[in-house]
């Protein structure tokens, strides 16, 4: 069996005569991915401009490591005990995310059976040039090589169904629940393959029995998957004493917490489809400018003209055609099941399956290439430059946020050392052992950089300094973590009940922010430093 399936993955793409050896296309997969990945994110993964939750987890202690397990991202601890260690090195969890995301690539070529090389070159801007990759690496860099080998996990897991039957399925059950337990958003990834695979066949004049019973078949192995995740999450919270959160957004749990959910399920549905939608078409999405706005559009338009011609078509029957609208309708639904189950907003981290909708896109242009003749061909012209014309702009976005982040970070570090030799100089500071506290936030850091204002859409780029609020415990803990980690000084912060006291005490209130006179001073033992008079932004 082991034989067998060595095989089947360093077979060609297909089993055509046209068919590539597989080594060759493991390098050509790796060629592009490092050569999109390094023109995208380079910069990324070049500078330490660390700030928000990576202040936390730079060094991953026992309270991020508990953390991961409440969230049931167990199979994370696991990954940087074995793989990478604890620290947050951007370089090397770059590349590790790349060799991730190449692998991922070489199952999704083969997959839907990409023979082109200017196809697979596309295909991997796809997986490596979009918002959800510039998004981790700018602001959670600690969490990238993690989720992208939860990628890799659901390609495993789509490939082995499609290519060894219900064996492969029985396989891909444990991929499913392995990426699942890393971060469980890129279950949809599975889904969303899936489906195209599906879909493709159909193009291809497969049978509606056929393709409608490996559809099912893909349907198990997500369920089986899930139902032996489920199973090791509260087998790992019962031998570790670990509580499961229900409480955050981000949560999987919270998916059978049906006591916090304010919606019903059509209303969740709806949800999913406008969130789906708002990511390409609204102007306050993460796609930024109108250029990429116009763009969707430009896309849209030739996806709806692809498939009415696939409509039209004569070489595929009327049952088949109905299936095809059917998977094309669900295609949302399905990159964006996260919604559904967590029954509350998904963020850009969680969306990295929407981005698949550009490998429809390319699919389509293939079938028309192949099918339409010189009209065809020139319909898959365009649909490739629009594609490319979009990872361009994304190229460019991703390294305009690393900029951002590299300023904000000498903004925040000038501004924290000036305050730290306030600190100093006060009398009867000894440190490391006076207890500090901050209040407020500085309004030094509120305003956005001049010129990089629409880059606060992005997901952990809205804010303005790498020391974020999100809640009172959050927001000292960061504090500590950013004195620790990139002060490298003894401060010792005040503890949360302490903290939330003071945030609200009328002297503290009634401090001037810094750096006027008086911005600093003892309150109850505890040395107060107001930082401005408002107490948080949106993170």
């Amino acid at each position: 069996m082991i034989q067998t399936i060595k095989r089947g993955f360093l077979a060609g793409w297909d089993d055509g005569p046209d068919a590539l050896p597989g080594r060759k296309l493991l390098c050509w997969c790796l060629l592009f991915t490092f050569g999109w990945g390094l023109l995208a994110h380079a910069y990324g993964f070049l500078h330490d401009s660390f700030s928000h939750d990576v202040l936390n987890a730079l060094v991953a202690d026992n309270v991020e490591t508990y953390w991961k397990m409440q969230l049931g991202r167990f199979s994370a601890v696991l990954y940087r005990r074995i793989i990478r260690g604890p620290v947050t090195m951007p370089w090397l969890l770059g590349l590790l995310a790349l060799l991730w995301t190449a692998l991922a690539l070489f199952l999704t070529a083969k997959l839907l059976r990409i023979r082109s090389k200017g196809l697979l070159a596309l295909t991997a801007g796809v997986l490596v040039a979009n918002i959800s990759f510039i998004a981790l690496t700018a602001t959670y860099i600690y969490e990238l090589d993690i989720d992208l080998l939860a990628l890799l996990g659901a390609a495993a897991a789509a490939f082995l169904w499609a290519r060894y039957g219900w064996l492969g399925s029985a396989l891909g059950t444990l991929f499913i629940a392995g990426s699942l337990s890393l971060y469980q958003s890129y279950l949809c990834v599975a889904v969303v393959l899936i489906m195209l695979v599906c879909i493709q066949e159909l193009l291809d004049g497969r049978r509606f029995g056929a393709v409608f019973g490996r559809g099912l078949r893909g349907v198990g192995m997500i369920g089986v998957g899930g139902g032996i995740y489920y199973a090791l999450l509260r087998l790992m919270a019962r031998l570790k004493d670990i509580p499961l959160d229900t409480g955050s957004y981000n949560s999987v749990y919270t998916a059978l917490d049906a006591s916090g959910k304010s919606e019903t399920l059509l209303e969740a549905i709806g949800a999913a489809y406008s969130d789906w939608a708002a990511s390409f078409f609204d102007p306050n999405a993460a796609f930024l400018t109108v250029g990429m706005q116009r763009l969707h559009i430009a896309m849209a338009v030739l996806l709806a003209a692809l498939l009415v011609a696939v409509l039209l078509s004569k070489s595929i029957r009327p049952a088949e055609k109905a299936l095809l609208t059917v998977l094309v309708l669900l295609l949302p639904l399905g990159s964006n099941a996260t919604r559904i189950l967590s029954g509350r907003a998904v963020h850009d981290l969680m969306k990295y399956a929407f981005w698949l909708v550009y490998l429809f896109l390319l699919l389509l242009g293939r079938w028309a290439k192949e099918r339409l003749n010189k009209p065809g061909r020139a319909v898959n012209a365009v649909a490739l430059l629009l594609v490319a014309l979009l990872l361009w702009q994304n190229v460019q976005t991703a390294n305009a946020c690393y900029v951002k982040k590299d300023l904000e970070q000498d903004a925040a570090l000038s501004l924290m050392t000036r305050v730290v030799n306030r600190i100093e100089q006060t009398e009867g500071y000894v440190p490391g052992e006076t207890e500090l506290c901050f209040v407020g936030v500085s309004d030094q850091l509120l305003p956005s950089i001049c010129g990089f204002e629409q880059y606060r859409r992005i997901t952990g780029l809205t804010g303005s300094s790498p020391i974020i609020t999100a809640d009172a415990d959050y927001y000292y803990n960061v504090y500590g973590a950013y004195f620790k980690y990139i002060l490298n000084n003894p401060g010792r912060m005040v503890g949360h009940k302490t903290w939330s006291a003071l945030q609200l005490d009328e002297r503290a209130l009634a401090m001037p922010a810094f750096p006027a006179a008086g911005c600093i001073r003892e309150i109850d033992g505890v040395l107060v430093v107001k930082m401005g008079e408002q107490f948080e932004w949106e993170s």
